[in-house]
């Protein structure tokens, strides 16, 4: 599940909201969800698109608050949005 998440971080098909959702439902836990989302993005330097990361990272702190049953919206937003 978590190779299938990366591929859909990766190359968008299919979306990344679609495999993180069946990551989440199928118990996958939320630590690993995000830092899998965190790694997919991590190659990013300071100054390079510093406003999706800024919103990327709202949208992990607001997953990790709220918790597993409620993570996906947040997450599900931030990468409905990014740029590519």
């Amino acid at each position: 599940m978590m190779s299938a998440l990366r591929a859909s971080l990766q190359h968008r098909t299919p979306p990344p909201e679609v495999t993180l959702r069946q990551a989440l439902e199928v118990g996958v836990p939320l630590d690993e969800v995000l830092a899998t989302v965190v790694n997919g993005y991590g190659h990013w330097t300071v100054g390079e698109k510093e406003h999706t990361i800024i919103a990327l990272d709202a949208a992990l702190e607001t997953a990790r608050f709220l918790g597993h049953d409620k993570a996906l919206l947040p997450l599900a937003v931030a990468l409905m949005r990014l740029p590519f």
